[in-house]
């Protein structure tokens, strides 16, 4: 029975007659300085709300320049090792040309000292 009166109250509140009625009636007893004085608090909620955004959108942007830091720093290391592959797979065919050479080397000393 508790709980059904609650619901009751409830539903009649949030109604949007009760809503309207209410705001009506708190209207009716504000006085110019209470209406100065919710307009005040209003106005700094309101900058409140646009310095919390500006301060989300500034964080976002130090975000993303950190992200591009890193992912230009990531790509300059790609671009290092693969610089750094080239090097090495040219010295590798370096040194595959000079082992045929010595292969070659060798080759010839055998048939000349089969051939003495």
């Amino acid at each position: 029975d508790s709980a059904l009166r609650t619901r009751d109250r409830d539903t009649k509140m949030n109604s949007p007659i009760s809503k309207k009625a209410r705001a009506t009636r708190n209207k009716a007893n504000r006085t110019p300085e209470k209406a100065l004085e919710v307009a005040e608090r209003n106005r700094i909620a309101a900058q409140r709300s646009r310095d919390t955004k500006n301060n989300l959108v500034k964080d976002l942007e130090k975000e993303n320049e950190r992200k591009e830091d890193l992912l230009g720093s990531s790509f300059s290391e790609i671009d290092d090792l693969e610089n750094r592959l080239a090097a090495k797979e040219v010295e590798n065919e370096d040194l595959k040309t000079l082992l045929a050479a010595k292969e070659t080397e060798n080759a010839r000393k055998d048939t000349g000292m089969a051939a003495l």
